[in-house]
């Protein structure tokens, strides 16, 4: 029950909880060792979010991109694959399908 919550926090908290509990979810973590440079991923996940979502701009266009700026991280921060993704042997590699 979220209705002693500001509508706002109200209106997140529903949706992470039909997300993290829908049936064909796939929680993850965020990646370990990237050291300092640990909220760069968040600012890569918020530019795809904000140039798809608020400036309409080409999904697979963006996402390539955007992988490309994930990969070059996993690659200089040499951070290895995360659950729920198999261990890696060096950088994680980003995989678009």
């Amino acid at each position: 029950d979220f209705s002693d919550l500001p509508d706002g926090v109200a209106i997140e908290a529903a949706a992470v909880t039909a997300q993290a509990s829908a049936l064909d979810a796939l929680p993850a973590l965020l990646p370990v060792g990237l050291g300092e440079r640990g909220g760069e991923i968040n600012q890569i996940y918020k530019n795809a979010f904000d140039r798809i979502v608020l400036d309409g701009e080409d999904i697979l266009t963006v996402l390539l991109e955007e992988a490309a700026n994930l990969q070059a991280l996993m690659n200089e921060t040499g951070a290895p694959c995360w659950a729920p993704d198999p261990p890696s042997d060096g950088p994680c590699q980003v995989i678009i399908e």
